[in-house]
């Protein structure tokens, strides 16, 4: 998200991560499937959860949150299910 140009925050006290540029206004909540986007309710496929302090997300946020198309996945080296990269449109539409 920072890569994008989000500034990311966890809000204290709160499993919420906060992340907004100048346009967007998105939060995320820890072990929900649901999050918020400019104060508007967004379903995800999966739950969303954190671990070292950061947020992980499943594909469908870049999709169904910031409107991006994912343009090819990178899975990892070791042979699981685990994603290694995905590269994204930058053309946001959401």
């Amino acid at each position: 998200m920072e890569q994008l140009g989000y500034e990311v925050n966890l809000i204290p006290g709160t499993s919420c991560f906060e992340m907004k540029n100048s346009e967007n206004l998105i939060r995320v909540f820890a072990l929900s499937n649901n999050c918020e986007k400019n104060g508007k309710n967004i379903e995800l496929d999966v739950l969303t959860y954190i671990s070292n302090n950061y947020p992980y997300f499943h594909q469908s946020f870049i999709t169904k949150v910031l409107g991006m198309e994912i343009t090819h996945v990178d899975k990892a080296d070791d042979g699981s299910d685990r994603i290694h990269a995905v590269y994204i449109s930058q053309n946001e539409g959401a």
